[in-house]
């Protein structure tokens, strides 16, 4: 399962990506989706084995974003499930 976080603003995407790569997650910066409104034209996409990492980085940081799950129908469509960080770890 992969996983999205839209960001408020670039800095805050930068500052997320620097962090990333010192963590070393598997995780990357990509043009936030159009079906997506944010205030940021960056999002970070990663997949289920980051998501814990994740999460309590922005937890602890107190980063506000949104989250989405994608999912991917059976035609390869996909859409942007909006979650809460809280509810995540607990699926």
């Amino acid at each position: 399962m992969d996983y999205l976080v839209a960001f408020n603003s670039t800095h805050q995407a930068m500052e997320v990506e620097l962090w990333i790569k010192e963590a070393q997650l598997n995780a990357r910066l990509i043009p936030t989706p159009e079906s997506i409104a944010a205030s940021c034209g960056l999002a970070l996409k990663f997949n289920e084995s980051s998501l814990a990492s994740i999460v309590q980085h922005l937890r602890k940081n107190n980063q506000q974003v949104d989250m989405y799950q994608i999912v991917i129908d059976q035609q390869k469509l996909k859409t942007y499930v909006r979650c809460q960080m809280e509810g995540v770890l607990n699926e």
